[in-house]
């Protein structure tokens, strides 16, 4: 059998050290922290203590589809009502981000809601916005969703799929602030249900 050639010896001793080193020569590289697109939680919890109460949703129709993470989605449309530990809204359309934080009833959260009203609210509390991302962490005792339509799936087009892109992106700036990144739209501010 022939001597290998040189350069063929430094191309396996180069792939032998990369495999026990990492690209840096050094340390193993970690693992990439998931990107923060707003499609899911990508692994950030907020920084909020848990309430406890209920979760419930109620809407003409919804679009209810899962990511890989875990995180359930949902596009609700037509006299939405949410309620999320004790603090009521209704709006015209919302997105709604769900995650079971344990094998506990702890869930994470994040409700993005347009033309967006209290329901109940005295005149010092209520609320009347175009949008309002709202996020908590519940310790639910129930966890309930109501409506006419159900399509397992995302929306494909139209409002609800606007609606759907809207709110990633009023997540992502939540999830960002959370783990204390740079925002990447200023005028992006979450309140907590506490």
């Amino acid at each position: 059998m022939p001597a290998p050639a040189p350069a063929r010896v430094r191309l396996r001793a180069a792939a032998a050290l990369l495999l026990l080193c990492g690209p840096a020569g050094g340390v193993a590289a970690q693992p990439a922290e998931p990107p923060i697109t707003g499609k899911d939680f990508a692994g950030v919890a907020f920084p909020i203590a848990p309430v406890g109460g209920s979760i419930r949703l109620v809407a003409r129709r919804a679009w209810s589809w899962g990511e890989g993470d875990g995180t359930t989605r949902l596009v609700l449309e037509g006299d939405v009502r949410v309620e999320i530990a004790g603090n009521a809204f209704q709006a015209s359309r919302a997105a709604v981000w769900m995650r079971r934080l344990d094998s506990s009833a702890r869930w994470q959260v994040f409700a993005y809601l347009e033309d967006v009203r209290t329901p109940m609210g005295e005149a010092g509390t209520s609320v009347r916005a175009a949008a309002l991302p709202v996020r908590g962490v519940v310790d639910a005792s129930d966890v309930a969703l109501r409506v006419d339509l159900l399509e397992p799936s995302a929306p494909a087009r139209g409002e609800p799929a606007q609606v759907a892109l809207r709110g990633e992106a009023a997540l992502r700036e939540a999830l960002r602030e959370a783990a204390g990144l740079p925002a990447v739209k200023a005028e992006a501010v979450v309140p907590s249900i506490a």
